[in-house]
Formats: structure tokens, sequence, C-alpha cells
């Protein structure tokens, strides 16, 4: 009796073998010519992950012999039995979302000459999703620049030293304080602050432009100015005075002196929320007669407020 032993693909009608008539592992990769399968040849889903060397079988299961460059996608890789490297392995992810990845393998042996990496991703550019800050670890360099409408959080530490924010006005109109040591609130020079952080304190710097004088009399004619804030609680600090010098005067006669006094103070208050500091404005004792003291006579007056970080 004749035997069959071989089969011509002109004696197979087209479509004659299907899937059923091929076992599994029935084809190897020697079976198969180059390009003999294309795109048309492989059903949808077809193909899975664990079918394709270079993507692993889909369970972070490794083992055996890398001899080629090949990248595996997973979280948890585990040695099913010993590996050996020979040439690149990379395993990686799809996208880092921050929960690192492990590897696993009591009793399994890893050798070989060639590389193993991890940690890397293929999620392309970085700036297209959100990143959380609460990952970032390490110094940022100098280069790093801020984008416009950028804001700190109220948690962020500055140094101590560090101005977080100036606040600065000023005010023209003349005072007068023509009774002796009496006090004037020069109540349209002052200035506002809204402190930030409790760990600051406020530094104010103030400047006016003054006249002292006084009526007949020989004598030091002072301007002295202090500042009391008002806002959140009341407290005064520290006068500043500008001296006249002494003058003799007879009749109906004035004599001044213009300048300027000027000034600077720190705040130490833990308190945030609005910080209000107004001027005070006296004429000083003279040796006698009655002293008369102008803020504002001929310029204008400023005050600064810096928050600063201690």
């Amino acid at each position: 009796m004749p035997v069959l032993t071989k089969i011509n693909t002109n004696v197979i009608a087209d479509d004659a073998v299907t899937s059923a008539k091929i076992p599994a592992d029935a084809l190897g990769a020697t079976d198969i010519a180059a390009n003999a399968i294309g795109t048309s040849e492989i059903a949808t889903g077809g193909v899975l992950p664990a079918n394709i060397a270079y993507l692993g079988d889909g369970t972070g299961n490794l083992s055996g012999t890398i001899t080629n460059q090949q990248l595996h996608f997973g979280s948890a890789f585990t040695l099913t039995g010993d590996l050996t490297v020979n040439d690149d392995l990379v395993l990686g992810k799809v996208r880092d979302d921050g929960t690192g990845q492990s590897i696993t393998g009591d009793g399994k042996t890893l050798t070989g000459t060639g590389t193993l990496t991890m940690g890397g991703s293929v999620e392309g550019v970085p700036q297209t999703r959100d990143v959380d800050g609460k990952r970032i670890t390490g110094t940022l360099g100098s280069a790093v620049t801020l984008a416009d409408g950028f804001t700190l959080g109220s948690g962020v530490t500055f140094p101590a030293g560090h101005v977080v924010q100036v606040v600065s006005g000023n005010d023209s109109t003349t005072l007068y304080s023509t009774t002796q040591l009496a006090e004037i609130t020069c109540t349209n020079w002052y200035g506002t602050i809204t402190k930030i952080h409790s760990a600051s304190k406020i530094v104010v710097f103030y400047q006016g432009a003054v006249m002292a004088y006084q009526n007949n009399y020989n004598g030091l004619v002072k301007t002295q100015i202090r500042f009391n804030r008002s806002l959140p609680t009341s407290a005064y600090f520290g006068d500043a005075h500008y001296e006249a010098g002494n003058a003799a005067g007879n009749g109906s006669n004035y004599n001044n002196s213009k300048g300027v006094v000027s000034g600077i103070f720190h705040d130490t208050s833990s308190a945030t929320g609005e910080h209000k500091y107004t001027a005070l404005l006296a004429g000083g004792a003279p040796s006698q007669g009655n002293p008369e003291a102008v803020v504002h006579s001929d310029g204008i007056s400023t005050m600064t407020l810096f928050e600063v970080m201690t």
C-alpha cells in the first residue's frame, strides 16, 4: 500500500486547514517562513501579551535565559525559576504612578553578563499630566522657573530674612501740633499690611518732611514722631526726633527749621491678619516758650512695611 510522504500546497484547497486541525504548540518559529503571517491572518485578540516574549507573560513571571533585548511591563515580578540575563532586560511600566516596582524569587538564582534595569516608563511627555509635588525629593536646580500664575501654598517654609511682602504708601497732608508735648494722631499718615505668617515680623520704615518752630523765646525745639499699632492689638513703639536747634526769638518773630524725621522698628507680634500703624506727632520741650511742630510742611511723608521671616 502506498505511503503518503509529502503534501504539496497545490493539493490543499484554500482555507482547508483550520485552527481545529492545528493542536497547541504544533508550530514553532522554524515552521513559519519570514513574512508568512501578516495582520490580516491574525484575528482580533488572537495574540495575547503572554505570547509575545518581549512583553512578558502578563503575570510578571521571569525565568530562563535572556539572550536578546527584552522589555517587560509590570509592577511586581517573580522569579519562577533561575534567571540568566545575558543582554539588556528592562522591567518598565506604562506610566510612572509612584508605586515603584519589585522583584522576588525565594531560592532562585539571578545571574548573567547583561544588564537588568528597573523603573522606566513610556508615559510620554511628563508635563501632559499633573505631578504630585509630595513625591518630589531632592533640591530644585537654579534653572527651575515657576510658571506664570503659580501660587505657593500657605505651608511653604521660607528661610529667615526672606521678605514675604512689601506695602508702601505716602501722604502729603499738613498737620500741626501747637501745644507743648501734646501728641496728635496723623490720621492720614498710616500703613496697613495683612500679615501672612506667624513666624515673621513686620519691619516699619517711616520718613517725614517736618518743621519745628517757636515764637518769641530762645530754646531747643523738637519734632517728635512715634507710632501706634492699632491692629490687631494696640502697642507703641520707639520715638524719632528732629531737633530744630537753639533759636533766638523776639517780638512776633518765629524761628524755625525744616528737616526730615525718619526711623525704623521691628514688630515681632506673631499675630496674623491685618496690622495697622499710625504716626503720632508732637512738639518737643524748649527751654521756654510754646513750640509748634508741623509734619508734611513742604514735602511728602512715606511709610513702608515689610513682612520678614524670622
